[in-house]
């Protein structure tokens, strides 16, 4: 899996997992393809 390549990571002086680094990576794609969709797709002018 992408979380089993990813190494340690400091964020902010916190150690991130791999697992959190995997959950923030796909919070913030959800985040951007939902405003996308929002912003093109459902509430076009």
């Amino acid at each position: 899996m992408a979380a089993e390549s990813i190494k340690g990571f400091t964020l902010f002086g916190h150690e991130a997992s791999p697992e959190e680094l995997a959950v923030l990576l796909g919070a913030g794609i959800y985040t951007a393809i939902n405003y996308m969709g929002q912003k093109y797709l459902v509430f076009t002018k």
